[in-house]
């Protein structure tokens, strides 16, 4: 059976399972550092967990921004895939805010989580996003923005969310960058 609740924080008995998934699963360029899971002075994070059978099985972490919003991490445990739990976080996540679109991060080239987004639903907003580098001894990384619900004004929101998450200004050549690869 499953079971869904938000993490309380660093204190809360599936901490240490979250991180160890989520160390896991996203390489270091991918990941804020530990101490910022929650959030890091710019953005504040939620994360909801899932249990299935009694067992920790997955996490979803995402923040709310002025237009849309932003789910940063999604994973699920390897033997647990397939069973409905990271379309049941995504659910979750739309939940707490549905009159918005989520905007996910996509690894480029990653066809498996690209048909999973397509069959929530998702469509691709650009494949020119570059995160910014989340640590001093790492590489900005190329990624897509892919977006799940009605996005009205596809620049506007691109524009909004690098504001947002990486308080970067509209005319920043990251996010003519992004702009210029709206699919």
């Amino acid at each position: 059976m499953l079971q869904l609740r938000e993490l309380e924080g660093p204190e809360d008995a599936a901490y240490q399972s979250v991180l160890e998934l989520y160390h896991a699963c996203f390489k270091e360029e991918l990941r804020d550092p530990d101490f910022a899971f929650f959030g890091d002075g710019r953005l504040t994070y939620r994360t909801c967990v899932a249990n299935f059978d009694d067992e920790f099985a997955g996490f979803v972490r995402w923040s709310a921004l002025s237009e849309a919003t932003f789910v940063v991490h999604l994973a699920v445990v390897e033997t647990l895939r397939g069973k409905g739990l990271g379309r049941a976080l995504i659910a979750q996540v739309h939940a707490t805010h549905p009159s918005r679109p989520i905007l996910l991060e996509v690894a480029l080239e990653d066809d498996r989580l690209e048909r999973w987004y397509r069959q929530l639903g998702a469509r691709l907003l650009t494949r020119r996003y570059t995160q910014p580098a989340l640590h001093s001894h790492t590489q900005p990384v190329r990624l897509a923005i892919w977006s799940i619900g009605p996005v009205p004004d596809p620049r506007s929101t691109i524009v909004a969310f690098y504001r947002d998450a990486w308080d970067l200004p509209a005319k920043h050549p990251t996010v003519t960058e992004a702009l210029e690869g709206l699919a």
